[in-house]
Formats: C-alpha cells, structure tokens, sequence
C-alpha cells in the first residue's frame, strides 16, 4: 500500500471522528439571586437569573450550616434587546431555597449549580442583616412622588425600566451624618448604579458611581441645617427591567470619618 493511500486513509478516519464527535457541553453560569439576600434563622426562596440553567441537577453550598434545596420551576426569561450583554442578564431562570443559621458571620453565601456540563463558578447570594427592610413603592420617580424612608432602614427597589428612576426622601438634623449604599452589582446583578443626594431646590448636593464594591454606588453626607433630602438612584446606562434589575438601598447613620 503507498504512502498517499494511507494518508488519504486517515484523512477520511479523522474527517469521520470529527463528524460523529459531541459538542463539549458547558458548565451552567448562574449570575445572580434576583432577591439578592436571604435572611438569617429563616428559609429564604430565591430566583436565580443566568445562562445555561436548563440542565441543572443539583445545588451546593461549603457552608456545612448552610442547607440549599433545588426547588426547580426552570424557565426561559425575557432578553432584553440589545441592552444588557447576555452574559449579565442571562436567559432562563430557576428557584432555589437556602435556610441559613440564626447566627453566621459570613456576609454573604457562595452557591453552586451542577449541569450536564459540570459545575457552576460561585454565585453570591448576600446575607441580610437585621436592619428593617422597606419595599420601595412606585410612582417615585418626581421630586414630589418621592417616597418617605425612616432610617436606618434597606430600601428593597428596582429599576422597572429604561430610564427608570427612584427618589426617596429623608429627614435629618443639622451636623448629622448619613451613609447610603446601594447593593446590587456585588451580588452580580447588572445594575451600574449612580447615587445622588438631592436639595429642596433639585441641586445635586453629591454624587456617587462606583466607590462601593464591585462598583456601587456609596455616598456620607452632613446635614448642613434640620431639613429633608432626597436620595435619587438611576442606572448609569438608562438600562433596566423589573425583573432584571433588582437593588438594595441602605441608609444608616454616620459619624465624621466614619462609614
């Protein structure tokens, strides 16, 4: 037999492996928890929004106290048109319990998903504290809808839509300090957060991008006089989605050179 015969012969054999060769699967990408936290001493539902979610088997997490149950209820989702990169929004969704302890010092939980294609990179769900938790309530996107929070209190929000926006009012005392924190992107949800602290008058007294983790945005601020303000926050990119872009808002008070 030549030598060009058994080339073409293992060309046709490596030609026919490649053909009857299986697509490597993926591991699934969970991206975040839409209610972000889950709640100590309590069993707490979550909807987890990613990629990849349709073969998911089993959840796990390290935390041995920690329990996690698969519930199920998998669906495909809504994609938003050429706003978010799919790999922050993600296109299926699926609902998962996690019971935590009473006590735990870890301020948030990493979880994984199991899939044809193996196992997920952590997702991070948050660990709420015991500050009061207060929905935010729509309309509240004009200075005179803005929604009345005593503090300290977490805002539980999202921006609904394009170009959604949400004011919230508050009240404080001359030479008193606040701190104010959206939490949202740490838990990987795609929400680019801008905080700003609104004057009687509609002037931005401060602003705030990214100074947060992962880039939320933080702000401290000193009344100067008894009076209200208003705590704006938007989405830097105008994007949005009530079932895409959940937020926590955290407002605390403060000392000078303090959090």
């Amino acid at each position: 037999m030549s030598l060009s015969r058994i080339g073409l012969g293992l060309l046709a054999l490596l030609i026919a492996q490649s053909l009857h060769a299986q697509p490597k699967m993926e591991h699934p990408l969970p991206l975040f928890a839409f209610e972000l936290v889950a709640r100590p001493g309590q069993t707490t539902k979550l909807t987890i929004r990613g990629l990849r979610l349709d073969g998911v088997t089993e959840i796990r997490v390290s935390d041995p106290k920690v329990r996690a149950k698969l519930l199920g209820n998998n669906k495909s989702v809504n994609i938003p048109n050429n706003e978010y990169p799919l790999n922050r929004v993600g296109d299926r969704t699926i609902d998962i319990e996690l019971t935590l302890p009473a006590e735990i010092a870890s301020r948030s939980i990493p979880i994984t998903l199991i899939g044809p294609g193996g196992e997920s990179p952590p997702c991070m769900i948050g660990v709420a504290d015991d500050l009061p938790q207060i929905a935010e309530k729509e309309p509240n996107d004009r200075y005179t809808e803005a929604q009345v929070i005593p503090y300290p209190a977490v805002v539980v929000g999202k921006i609904n839509r394009n170009r959604d926006i949400d004011l919230y009012e508050i009240e404080g005392k001359a030479g008193a300090w606040i701190h104010v924190e959206v939490e949202s992107a740490r838990y990987g949800a795609p929400v680019d957060s801008i905080l700003s602290i609104i004057g009687k008058n509609g002037e931005i007294l401060a602003q705030d991008d990214d100074r947060g983790p992962k880039g939320d945005a933080q702000l401290r601020y000193r009344f100067p006089a008894n009076g209200r303000i208003r705590l704006l926050v938007q989405e830097a990119n105008d994007f949005g989605g009530e079932d895409r872009s959940p937020y926590r808002l955290r407002i605390e008070r403060s000392q000078p050179g303090g959090p």
